[in-house]
């Protein structure tokens, strides 16, 4: 989806290693995007599990079903939570 985006945003001229400086600017530019949009994205999740009542109950419950609050826990969630 970003390469689509990003293609759309360029018009016809793509870069290629050849464009070094280029390069390394369109991933100045893509990284700070992609941490934007999936943090974002990420949170807007989340955020809905805990406010539906029947996601809450039937799918992100699994998540917080977890005895301790370890690290394997953010792993410890319903298949839908991953699709």
């Amino acid at each position: 989806l970003y390469e689509w985006m990003w293609g759309r945003m360029q018009g016809v001229h793509r870069l290629t290693d050849s464009d070094e400086w280029m390069w390394q600017r369109e991933m100045l530019l893509k990284i700070p995007l992609h941490l934007a949009v999936t943090e974002t994205s990420f949170y807007l999740v989340h955020r809905l599990l805990h406010s539906s009542s029947f996601l809450y109950r039937y799918v992100h419950e699994v998540h917080h079903r977890f005895p301790a609050p370890t690290v394997m826990a953010c792993v410890y969630a319903h298949p839908l939570e991953f699709a």
